[in-house]
């Protein structure tokens, strides 16, 4: 592999992340959105569960939009 395979290469895997990232923090928006802020959430059904209100989502909703996704 040369330096410019391997420059479009790690172009590749950064775009992957990138959407990877995007993903998941769309999908975190929809759970408090749909269940609200909950303690965690069923990996397969997305029902929030366990305590309600709490500050670890909080936090990390606010972290979310505080930093747009160009900084993802």
């Amino acid at each position: 592999m040369d330096k410019y395979e391997l420059v479009v290469l790690v172009g590749i895997i950064g775009v992957w992340i990138y959407k990877k990232a995007e993903v998941i923090r769309e999908g975190m928006f929809e759970l408090v959105q749909r269940h609200g802020v909950r303690e965690y959430y069923d990996p397969y059904t997305g029902k929030g569960l366990g305590d309600k209100d709490f500050s670890w989502t909080a936090a990390l909703v606010i972290d979310m939009i505080q930093n747009p996704r160009n900084k993802v």
